[in-house]
């Protein structure tokens, strides 16, 4: 396989990782939400996790660049 850099490819792809970014960052202020009126410890666990795959899911704008 190539190792060289490709094209970079379009968002409107990247679809299903999208939602699942824009899912986690309203399920991140949910969770903060939730923790200032129920002072649930688990409640920020959860919303770590959230966040987690957030920056984990965001590496897409990082990686899919154009070559230079």
């Amino acid at each position: 396989t190539s190792k060289a850099k490709e094209k970079a490819i379009g968002y409107i792809k990247f679809w299903p990782q999208v939602m699942i970014i824009i899912l986690s960052y309203v399920s991140i202020v949910w969770g903060i939400n939730r923790f200032i009126y129920e002072r649930e410890p688990a409640i920020i666990i959860n919303g770590f996790w959230a966040l987690y795959h957030l920056l984990m899911m965001s590496s897409i704008f990082y990686f899919n660049e154009e070559a230079k």
